[in-house]
């Protein structure tokens, strides 16, 4: 399976209530150039699961859009920040299918570290900057399983 893991893209500041922080200009931007780059690539039909916090839904949205306007986002609250490596790996079971590359978008360090657990490496061993894509081939959804094809950061 092809997998697409995306943090998301830079936030405002927050106010206290770090559930409804959204996206700064900074954050748009990058979340834009990704998108191009994911089309660029062409990674075939592809599906997207995200995060239901506000940056995350927006990133998510706006790389739907560079890529293929009909692409659906669907949220779910397990990528919500906090998400553990397991429940990460079952994402991929439920929502990933043969023949369709899926993208999940959501946050540091769990989708950091669900790559690293993915790859057979430690929790801080991969880092994903604030809209960086890493792209994983993936054998099994298990550690180790996976191959880490690139990573990219906006900037790139």
């Amino acid at each position: 399976m092809e997998l697409y893991v995306m943090r998301h893209a830079d936030a405002e500041d927050g106010t206290g209530n770090d559930f409804t922080r959204v996206l700064s200009e900074k954050g748009r931007s990058q979340a834009e150039k990704m998108g191009a780059w994911l089309k660029v690539i062409g990674p075939g039909p592809l599906s997207i699961v995200t995060s239901p916090f506000p940056r995350a839904r927006e990133t998510a949205q706006i790389v739907a859009e560079q890529v293929d306007k009909a692409i659906p986002v669907r949220q779910d609250e397990r990528l919500a920040s906090g998400m553990r490596t397991d429940t990460g790996s079952s994402l991929l079971h439920e929502y990933g299918t043969d023949g369709e590359a899926l993208l999940m978008v959501g946050h540091a360090p769990d989708l950091a570290n669900l790559v690293a657990y993915l790859i057979g490496a430690k929790d801080g061993t991969v880092e994903l900057r604030k809209g960086a894509v890493a792209s994983l081939e993936v054998g099994r959804a298990g550690f180790g399983g996976s191959m880490l094809r690139w990573l990219i950061t906006p900037k790139l």
